[in-house]
């Protein structure tokens, strides 16, 4: 194509009657305009590429964006959830709290109320072994009376 162009030129401007110079600047102009041309098409379709890219580059970006806004809401629900979990889980602790409070008051009666039972055990039991010790000695008071009154008064 280009050597046809050229050969165009040449061919008009030998009807024309130009010089060989004027001949070969023309053929030299029309070189550099056909080189610029090519040129200018490399950039347009560079250009093109690039607007493409920008395209996917815009339409990535918009899809990141959604996908940001859906892990944002996402773990915002979570969060949500956790300081419910956490709400209810410190209720909870207060009323164990409260519950422990009142078994702790509750067992610390029921100590006192053993320690009395235990002083009361205590006590009968010293005044049953007194008591015992009593029976005790009356018996062999008895049984030393009854071998003394055998002694004394034989059959």
């Amino acid at each position: 194509v280009q050597s046809l162009n050229s050969v165009l030129i040449i061919v008009c401007c030998v009807s024309l009657g130009l010089c060989a110079t004027v001949v070969v600047q023309l053929c030299g102009v029309v070189f550099r305009l056909q080189e610029s041309k090519h040129k200018l098409e490399e950039r347009i379709d560079s250009v093109a590429r690039c607007h493409i890219e920008i395209r996917d580059m815009e339409e990535e970006m918009k899809a990141l964006g959604e996908s940001k806004e859906v892990n944002s809401e996402m773990w915002r629900k979570t969060l949500d959830e956790l300081q419910e979990q956490m709400r209810r889980a410190r209720q909870s602790r207060a009323s164990f709290q409260a519950e422990r409070d009142a078994l702790s008051g509750d067992l610390a009666d029921m100590r006192s109320a053993h320690g009395d039972l235990m002083r009361e055990l205590s006590a009968a039991a010293g005044l049953h072994a007194r008591r015992c010790a009593e029976l005790s000695a009356e018996v062999r008071r008895s049984q030393a009376e009854i071998r003394f009154n055998k002694w004394r008064f034989p059959r």
